[in-house]
């Protein structure tokens, strides 16, 4: 019924990131409904008492005529190792709901282990993370990602980190990782150890 959707960080009443939000929105209906008007996040009335020291998860999921919105409180989640997996034909370009693949893989092991996905020896992304690693005191990220999202944009534009093609053989030059995605700011995220990244 709602093949796309958007997470979205809502802090203080307002969405993070939110003309980044837009405009992948806007991506979207040029892709698969050219010559409709998108949805307008500015538009939306969430209806929340706000905690203003609360983050919320905002998923707003949609089609061509309508949208749903679920708001719920956002805890940050442990993440105990990073199990690289193969999937070179894997596309998820745009914010499809249909994540049947991607929840596949990351079922195959507890719920503290995140995958990452390597295409021709090369990292992308987790199941629902960009991730950034640390090289001598400066972040790169991967310059294939599966989905380029708002966080790793917005970093991007801010010239906090840089694209770089990152095989899996190399980890080994890096010294720590963080995983950022809409809820988790690079200020948010763990700083985790490279070795957490384990070897097939």
């Amino acid at each position: 019924m709602f093949p796309f959707f958007e997470s979205m960080a809502l802090i203080g009443g307002k969405i993070r990131n939110l003309s980044s939000h837009q405009s992948r929105i806007n991506r979207t209906f040029g892709r698969f409904y050219p010559g409709y008007t998108p949805h307008e996040i500015q538009n939306i009335n969430f209806d929340i008492q706000d905690n203003p020291i609360q983050i919320y998860k905002v998923k707003l999921s949609y089609n061509l005529l309508d949208y749903l919105i679920q708001i719920t409180p956002y805890e940050t989640k442990s993440i105990a190792g990073v199990m690289p997996i193969s999937q070179p034909e894997l596309n998820y370009s745009y914010k499809y709901t249909d994540r049947e693949i991607l929840n596949f893989l990351k079922n195959k092991f507890p719920e503290n282990v995140e995958i990452l996905i390597i295409k021709n020896g090369k990292i992308c992304d987790t199941s629902i993370h960009n991730i950034i690693l640390n090289k001598n005191n400066k972040w790169f990220t991967p310059s294939e990602p599966l989905l380029n999202g708002t966080m790793r944009q917005f970093l991007l534009y801010e010239k906090k980190i840089t694209e770089c093609e990152i095989y899996l053989n190399n980890l080994g030059e890096y010294k720590n990782f963080k995983l950022i995605n809409a809820l988790n700011s690079f200020d948010d995220s763990q700083t985790l150890p490279i070795e957490l990244i384990k070897s097939n």
